[in-house]
This record gives structure tokens, sequence and C-alpha cells, in this order.
């Protein structure tokens, strides 16, 4: 029987779905600091010292080819994300997504280091932490499978995912905002040291199941081992001749290149555009950049609660209910580009250039 205390905060595994969602954000922020961080790493600043104003030249002169490359690296160590699978079934989810959100944090502080010895080197570090926010990202579904009900699966599921779509959304802002009065530096030693310190909460409070936790209630515990079919999947053998031959697999797979595509494009060619074409400053670009996120945040929201109600209603199956959603959602990839073509009536350009004077 469902725990009826009332206190869902006292529930272990909506802590693990609120932490999971502060990870995916900070996640996600990490992927896309680099974007925001770069516009001003590669740009000249002016400074207005008493009368006197002083132009500070741009710390690297990287050409747009070299751009490209960096922001590119992230992407390339992200096509080994299924190693995180096997990750998973070494040490198991909860493991496995912590150590990815450690990695990635530490990377992320060590950013400046890399840097300051040679641009190769950095690209090889970016390139390793796109390999372990691929090994986090993977791993997760694993962790919430294991603190989760099938009627509640998706809610938790879709609350914890959502956090990557806060995470660009507020940290696009939010890095604007540190590298305007800081510098590009702080973007990373910020992210980096709250996701290691996140990392090291995660490990103190959430373990493997419910059945190794002696943090959680009794009556939790036991209901989540009665009705969940958790099963460690250590042992388990998978069928990859039948995956690879599935046309089911091939239509997701197709439906994320063309997701991953647009959402790239959004994530690392927006800021640069917004600053080249339409001459903002960086503390502006971040909010510029965050806006078209925001469906984003909402659709998954809406749609995990969506989907729970119509799979505990019998409304619609499983697969059914994944299906008719992942057609809705893949209808932002063709709305975004509209907003961006018409960036100059969109009405922040315009308030931005009013503050400015």
């Amino acid at each position: 029987m469902e725990p009826q205390s009332g206190k869902f905060y006292l529930q272990k595994r909506y802590l693990v779905a609120l932490l999971g969602f502060i990870a995916w954000g900070l996640l996600f922020l990490m992927r896309t600091n680099l974007s925001i961080s770069i516009v001003d790493m590669t740009s000249n600043r002016t400074v207005t010292v008493g009368n006197e104003t002083i132009t500070q030249v741009a710390e690297f002169d990287w050409s747009s080819k070299e751009k490209g490359v960096i922001l590119s690296a992230f992407s390339w160590g992200f096509t080994t994300a299924p190693l995180g699978a096997f990750l998973t079934r070494r040490f198991g989810g909860v493991s496995a997504f912590g150590m990815g959100v450690a990695l990635t944090g530490l990377l992320t502080v060590l950013t400046p280091l890399f840097m300051k010895c040679h641009l190769y080197v950095y690209i090889a570090a970016r390139v390793m932490e796109g390999v372990s926010e691929g090994i986090a990202v993977t791993s997760y579904i694993e962790a919430i499978r294991a603190w989760s009900t099938p009627k509640d699966r998706s809610r938790l599921m879709g609350v914890s995912m959502s956090g990557y779509a806060f995470g660009v959304m507020l940290g696009y802002p939010v890095c604007g905002t540190i590298a305007y009065y800081m510098n590009w530096k702080g973007v990373f030693y910020i992210t980096g040291g709250i996701s290691i310190t996140l990392s090291l909460i995660w490990f103190a409070l959430i373990r493997n199941s419910p059945g190794e936790d002696n943090l959680m209630s009794l009556q939790e515990k036991k209901y989540l081992q009665q009705v969940n079919t958790y099963a460690s999947r250590k042992n388990l053998v998978y069928p990859w001749k039948q995956i690879f031959k599935s046309k089911a697999v091939w239509a997701y797979w197709n439906e994320r290149f063309v997701g991953a595509f647009s959402e790239s494009f959004f994530t690392f060619s927006l800021p640069f555009y917004i600053k080249d074409v339409h001459d903002v400053n960086i503390q502006d670009i971040g909010f510029i950049a965050a806006m078209p996120h925001i469906f984003t945040v909402v659709a998954l929201l809406y749609g995990s609660f969506l989907a729970d109600f119509l799979r505990n209603r019998g409304i619609l199956s499983p697969s059914n209910v994944s299906t008719r959603l992942l057609i809705i959602m893949s209808y932002k990839h063709n709305i975004s580009p509209f907003w961006i073509e018409n960036i100059e009536n969109s009405g922040f350009i315009v308030k931005t250039n009013l503050l400015q004077e």
C-alpha cells in the first residue's frame, strides 16, 4: 500500500527526482556554458574607468573553424553515451549517474587550466566531458526505474528531465551575467563547483535501489519493493540483432538525429548569431538565447503528467502514449526557426537597445 502520510517531501523517490532535476539542469548547463563564454573569450571588451574608455583585447584569437571544432568536441564525446549502459550494469544506475556528474563537474572546473595549456588539450578535455555526460544521461534512466513505480514513473522521469531545459533556460542568462560582471573563467568555476557538490550529496543520500537504502522510511521501502518490477540487469543479455533490425528503433533514431541537430544549433550557434548579427552585449545574449527553451520546459512537465494520466486511465497503451507525445514534441524543431528569423521583431532586441541607450 502506498504511504499515506500526505508529506510527499519525506518520500525518498521524490528526493531522487528532485536531485535528478537539479543534476540534469547542471549537466546541460555545463554543456552550454561554453556557448556563452566563448563569445566573451573571443570578443574585445570596452571598459570605462573614470572618464577613460579602455578596450580590452580578446584573450583568444580563434578562427571560425577552430571555434567550430571546439564547440563540436563535446558532441563527439557524447556519441559514446551507450558506455553508460555498461557502467550501469557494473556499478548500478545511481552510482554511474553520480560518477558522470562528478567527472563532468571536475572537467568543467579545470577548463581554464586546459585552455592555458593548449587548444588541443582543451578539445580533448571537452571530448571527455561529452563522454562523462553521456554516461550520466544514459545511467539515469536505470536510476529512476529503480526508484519509481509503474504508476508514477513517467511523472518522476518527466520532472527530472525537465531540469535540462531549466538548466539551459536559466543557464544562458546566468552564464551571461557571470561573464559580464566577472569573466569567462567564473562561468566554469561556479557551474563545475556546484556540480561536484551535488554529486557528493547524491552519493551520500541515494543508493542503487530501495533495498540498499537505510535512510528512507520502512513503509515506503516495503511499498516500492512490492509494486516495483525492478530487478538487477547485471546478467541481462541484450538481443542486439533484433534491436538493429527493429523499424521502431530506427524511427526513434531518426527522430533523435533531427532533434539533436536542431538542439545543437540553438545550443552552440545561437549566441554567435545574436552577437555577430545583432551586436548584443554578453549579458543580454544569455537572456535572448534562453527564450526558445521555454516551450521545452512546459512541454516536458505537461507531457509527463499527461502520459501517466492516459496510461493509468487505460485510454492509451504505454507505447501509443510515447509515440503520440514524441510526434507532438517534434514540432518544436519546426517552430523555433521562425522565431529566430524574426528575432528583430521579437521585442526583446528593441527592449535591449532601449536599455543600452
